[in-house]
């Protein structure tokens, strides 16, 4: 009995170690398989990252195309020009729909009436083109940079809209009245923007008039107290005992004698000023920016004081330039996307610190910036 155990049991093993044989060699045949198609996958992956950066590619090119299909308007081009170009547009739409050429109709009757259908194919094409000039209105008063692609888009659509309805009784407005519509509307936008460089323009050269008016006056009370110093100066120096006094009237005058050069420079270079950095506990989170022409700018910094803020403004920093006005919208220009007031780009307020102010000055434009800080600004000598 035990002789046939055993030979049941060593059969049992050899099932069984075939068993595992074979579970051995499907484990390798799907480990192998496995590691296929992981390297499939790794494969894949590699395709779809590909395809991925080819379709960005692709949006970037498209966004680019609808970018370029705005251009600013030449930096030459008044908006007075601008407008005799919308004008004489103008007339030209005008001049077609009186002829009657932007509606283009095929045979259509009503009731069997060929007539009848004209006249309700006209009556129905001259809503659609009012109804779409609605439109286009809307879209044309809102436009901007930033929304034109996005507008020339939807006007395009609504076009392709009004006359997919028109088809329906063989009518259809020309393309050539959205392209001329399109082409107003590039107009509009650069008339915008032509309108408010000029508008820029004008505040800036009044501001610049009366920078130069103030500094002139300065410049002459200066001078008349310094004229007044040299005079006392002369007479001491005609007195002077000894080698010592001598010397030391000498270099007063010579003092005098820069001063009065500087001033001179001064009123002569239309554009050295001083760029000053200030900010005031009434606005916090905001630094100004911005420019005087004055002999002492921190006079410029006492009348900011004075408008209307419950506290002063503190002068954190200075930078003499001979051309302040450039160094000033070009410091503009680098913060512009932490301006307080995009809208109004005359207005010199940003969401910046006085530190980062002062780090750019001197690493990216490598200006000299002068210290102030608060016990300097007039108005608080004695603090």
């Amino acid at each position: 009995m035990d002789f046939f155990n055993r030979l049941k049991t060593n059969s049992e093993l050899k099932a069984l170690a075939k068993q595992q044989e074979a579970i051995k060699q499907n484990t390798e045949e799907a480990t192998s398989k496995l590691k296929i198609i992981e390297a499939q996958i790794v494969t894949k992956e590699k395709e779809l990252n590909n395809l991925k950066g080819q379709i960005e590619d692709t949006k970037g090119r498209i966004i680019g195309e609808e970018l370029k299909a705005y251009s600013y308007p030449p930096k030459n081009t008044s908006s007075t020009q601008l407008r005799a170009e919308l004008n004489f547009l103008n007339n030209r739409i005008t001049r077609i729909v009186a002829e009657g050429v932007i509606i283009n109709r095929t045979t259509y009757t009503v009731d069997g009436s060929s007539k009848k259908g004209e006249e309700f194919q006209k009556y129905y094409g001259e809503s659609l083109v009012i109804s779409f000039n609605n439109y286009f209105d809307k879209k044309a008063k809102a436009i901007t940079v930033d929304n034109y692609a996005k507008s020339r888009d939807l006007v395009g659509s609504y076009f392709t809209k009004m006359n997919k309805r028109a088809s329906i009784i063989q009518t259809e407005i020309r393309s050539e009245y959205l392209c001329f519509k399109l082409e107003t509307l590039k107009l509009l936008l650069d008339i915008k923007i032509s309108v408010a460089e000029e508008r820029t323009k004008e505040i800036e050269e009044k501001r610049r008039l009366k920078e130069q008016e103030r500094l002139l006056q300065e410049a002459e009370k200066e001078k008349i107290e310094l004229a007044k110093q040299r005079r006392m100066y002369e007479q001491s120096l005609a007195k002077a005992l000894t080698e010592t006094e001598r010397i030391d009237f000498e270099a007063k005058l010579k003092e005098i004698d820069k001063r009065e050069a500087d001033i001179d420079y001064r009123v002569n270079n239309a554009h050295a000023g001083y760029l000053y950095i200030t900010a005031t506990e009434a606005m916090p989170g905001m630094v100004k920016l911005g420019v005087t022409r004055r002999l002492n700018p921190l006079v410029r910094i006492q009348e900011l004081s004075s408008a209307s803020v419950p506290y002063p403004f503190i002068c954190y920093g200075l930078v003499f330039s001979d051309d302040a006005f450039e160094l000033e919208t070009n410091i503009h220009e680098y913060f512009n996307n932490q301006r307080v007031n995009k809208e109004n780009r005359h207005k010199e307020f940003f969401n910046i610190t006085v530190q980062e102010a002062i780090d750019v000055l001197k690493n990216k434009f490598n200006c000299e910036v002068h210290f102030v800080g608060e016990d300097k600004c007039i108005g608080n000598e004695e603090k």
